[in-house]
């Protein structure tokens, strides 16, 4: 089997008689992988109106992809703003990801069409008005889950909400075993 580097994905194909077979695309955005800004940027496979998780080291922050190397997203300042995504990953790793498991536990599905997604995130960083923002119901993944399926939702509240919750049930039951977030749990301030 020869492996080779084909921009960001991997490709696996057995050569037979000088012909591939079982060509198979091992692609980084299926594997769910974190990278640099600059690899997401030369992946095939981005796609205007693609929500982007960007790691931050006590949470995430997100962004929707408007093509032309450029995101919009909600800062803590209660800004939208449009960036580019080198300038908001910055050093650190980001990621596609569009919470489709979470969306599909919601009922939730994707807006129209790409096109309508980034027409909705452009739109709204053109208002010049300022955002309600709101680091437990109204932050950076609410905006994006907005843009995409239409109504805000945020996974690391979700996770939050559960810590709390175990949190005070242990403290009623005398329990010193509160459970703590994981770095992968922390809540989004951005």
């Amino acid at each position: 089997m020869s492996i080779a580097t084909v921009g960001i994905g991997i490709w696996s194909a057995k050569k037979v008689d000088g012909y591939e077979k079982d060509r198979k695309l091992i692609h980084r955005r299926c594997q769910n992988q974190f990278v640099s800004a600059q690899e997401l940027l030369t992946d095939d496979e981005l796609e205007e109106g693609d929500l982007i998780e960007f790691k931050r080291t006590r949470y995430q922050h997100w962004a929707i992809y408007v093509g032309n190397g450029e995101v919009v997203h909600l800062k803590n300042t209660g800004r939208i703003g449009s960036d580019y995504l080198i300038r908001v990953a910055g050093k650190g790793l980001c990621r596609v990801n569009l919470l489709e498991q979470a969306a599909k536990n919601r009922g939730l599905k994707r807006r129209k069409s790409r096109k309508e997604i980034v027409n909705f995130a452009k739109k709204m960083s053109g208002v010049s008005y300022k955002v309600s923002y709101n680091v437990y119901s109204n932050n950076c993944e609410h905006f994006v889950t907005s843009c995409f399926y239409g109504t805000g939702f945020s996974e690391q509240q979700d996770i939050l909400d559960n810590n709390v919750t175990i949190r005070a049930v242990a403290k009623l039951r005398g329990s010193s075993s509160a459970c703590s977030p994981s770095s992968s749990q922390r809540l989004n301030y951005n």
